[in-house]
Order: structure tokens, then C-alpha cells, then sequence
């Protein structure tokens, strides 16, 4: 029996197979090469979701520029606009309206070349001993000989007789609004008494720091016919964080730098800060009440609805840019503000 089984055992080693030898797997340059080729795939995938975000982004911006502020600029409302069924630009329509109507402004200008007289307009609201150190810093430094001022109040609440007091030998028109009305109808009530080609607008919380501002803006205005207005902050940023394009120009032998447009795709320059412009601009528009949005028409959205609309037309400010880097103007109000 022994025997049969070792036997048996014997043929059994001889008929079955022999195991197959081990894959000895991928080698280290294969594995390298393996992974090489995910990270591709990675990497391409990557720039295709890349792709595609930069795409929407893009039409989200320029969805943004054609929205603008057009139910702010048109007699129709925001939901009028929103169901027109036509491709029809009406931002861009009124922009070419408003082109027509400054070519023919300078063909005919309501002043004469030589005519450089000058009206501060200056608006208040009840800060009135700011407002006295923003007319006696104003004073101090105005060079310019030919220049008047109206002080509009936006409400019922007049600077006192002590303040008047201090300014009685001075060329000041004091009105007001009778109420609250607003930054932006308060401007133009003070606007509608100017009969001079050139304002020079302020608010009641600045002091000016050096003379000269008003004849080099001037000069810059004279010069270049599309500038809307002049920026005197030398060296610091505007409003919102708007600052000068690091370009060095010279107009009238006066050097500036254009600030930057599109600043938020919208805002183009535009500023109730303290700057020399023309009449003649602001009547292109007509009242700028008649172009800002009532609900949302006061502080920085105002001016951005304006500045879009007079960027629409080309305009652009500048900046005063004086070596030494000084300013003629800095900020009081700090946390004062008016809204």
C-alpha cells in the first residue's frame, strides 16, 4: 500500500504544471512615467475649467458694462429695461446724443476765450466749523483774482452770524436748500446761480495747503479740451482708491497725470472733490439730478452714475502732479460724514 501511494504520488508531481513564474510589475521609470501622464490630464483639465471660468468672467464683466446704469440714466425704469426684447444699446445712444450736443457746444460757447472768471461753489450741511476752516484755508491760498463763491446749505439750518461775520468782506452768495434735499440738488441749486465758464467745487470739510491750484487747473482745462476736471490732491489717491496713472504730461506748461478710467468698470473720474471744471460740462448733462437715480442718487453711487455717463461721452480727469509730491488740499470731515 505504501508503495502504490508514493507511487501515485510520484505521478501525480509529474502531470501537474509548473507554477508560473511572478511578474516582477512595473518598473520605477514606468510608474514615473505613469504618474507623469495623470498630472497632464490634471494640468489640461485644469486649463480647460480655467478656460471656461475666464470665459463667464469675461461675459460678466462685459455684462456689467452694458448693464452700467442705464435704468438710473434713461426715463424708463430698471424692470422696463430689464424685458426689452431688442439688442438696442440705449447707454450707447444716449453717449452719441450727448456727443453731438458737446460739438455743438464748442461751436458756439456761451463765454468768450479769454473769459476766466471763476465761481467756488461750496456745499454744506451743518458743519459749520469745518465750513469755517475750509472758506478761511480757501482764502488764504486763492491766487486767482477773478473768483466769487456761493456757500449752498443743504437745509434750513444757515451758518450762524459769527461765521458770516468772518467772511462779510468777501464775494460770498450764502443760500440753501429750505431742507434736506440731498448732495446732488443741492449742487445743482448752487449750479443754476453760476454765470461764470469755470466752478471750482468743494465740499465744507477740505483745507488748502499752497496757492496756485486754480490757475494750474486752468491751464490744464484750457488745453485739453476733454478733460472734465482737475484733481488738486497731489500724490494721494482720490476717491474710492482712484489714483493717477504713473503717465507724466504737460499742458499750458503745467505738468498732471490722466487719472485711470474704469476703475469697477464704471467710475472714469468724476469726484465732488475739490477740482477746477467747466459750466459749460456740467450742462451738457443738463441737472445732474436728471441723470442720477433717486433712490440710490447720493455719495459715491451719485458720482459713479455721473462718471459713467460723462466717460460714455470720452471724457477723462487729471491730477496735478508737482515734483516735490505735496498737495494742495487734504481731507477734514475724517468721520464726519455727510451722506
Amino acid at each position: 500500500m505504501i508503495g502504490k501511494a508514493l507511487k501515485w504520488t510520484r505521478g501525480r508531481e509529474r502531470t501537474e504544471p509548473a507554477p508560473a513564474p511572478t511578474s516582477p510589475g512595473p518598473s520605477a521609470a514606468d510608474r514615473l512615467e505613469h504618474e507623469r501622464s495623470k498630472v497632464a490630464k490634471l494640468k489640461a483639465r485644469l486649463a480647460a475649467l480655467q478656460a471656461e471660468y475666464d470665459e463667464v468672467f469675461q461675459s460678466y464683466k462685459q455684462l456689467r458694462k452694458h448693464l452700467r446704469w442705464h435704468w438710473a440714466t434713461y426715463p424708463e425704469t430698471k424692470g422696463e429695461w430689464l424685458r426689452r426684447e431688442d439688442d438696442r444699446d440705449v447707454f450707447a445712444e444716449r453717449a452719441q446724443v450727448l456727443k453731438a450736443r458737446l460739438v455743438d457746444l464748442m461751436a458756439a460757447p456761451e463765454f468768450a476765450p479769454d473769459d476766466r472768471r471763476v465761481t467756488a461753489v461750496v456745499t454744506s450741511c451743518a458743519r459749520h466749523d469745518l465750513l469755517t476752516q475750509a472758506l478761511a484755508s480757501f482764502f488764504a491760498n486763492n491766487t486767482h483774482p477773478e473768483t466769487r463763491m456761493i456757500v449752498v446749505e443743504d437745509g434750513a439750518q444757515d451758518p450762524d452770524g459769527s461765521v458770516k461775520a468772518l467772511f462779510r468782506n468777501r464775494p460770498i452768495t450764502w443760500i440753501n436748500t429750505g431742507g434736506r434735499r440731498g448732495q446732488i440738488r443741492a449742487v445743482d441749486l448752487a449750479y443754476s446761480h453760476v454765470d461764470t465758464p469755470y466752478v471750482f467745487h468743494m465740499e465744507d470739510d477740505w483745507e488748502f495747503l499752497r496757492p496756485g491750484f486754480i490757475e494750474k487747473s486752468m491751464a490744464i482745462l484750457e488745453a485739453e479740451p476733454m478733460c472734465l476736471q482737475v484733481w488738486i490732491k497731489t500724490g494721494r489717491p482720490g476717491p474710492r482708491g482712484h489714483r493717477p496713472l504713473e503717465i507724466d504730461r504737460t499742458s499750458g506748461g503745467v505738468s498732471w497725470r490722466p487719472v485711470m478710467r474704469d476703475r469697477k468698470n464704471f467710475w472714469h473720474g468724476f469726484s465732488f472733490n475739490p477740482g477746477l471744471r467747466r459750466l459749460r460740462d456740467y450742462r451738457l448733462l443738463g441737472r445732474f439730478a436728471d441723470v442720477v437715480e433717486p433712490r440710490i442718487g447720493k455719495g459715491p453711487v451719485a458720482e459713479a452714475q455721473i462718471s459713467e455717463i460723462y466717460g460714455s461721452v470720452g471724457y477723462f480727469a487729471a491730477q496735478l502732479w508737482e515734483e516735490d509730491g505735496a498737495a494742495f488740499v487734504v481731507h477734514l470731515g475724517g468721520d464726519r460724514h455727510v451722506a
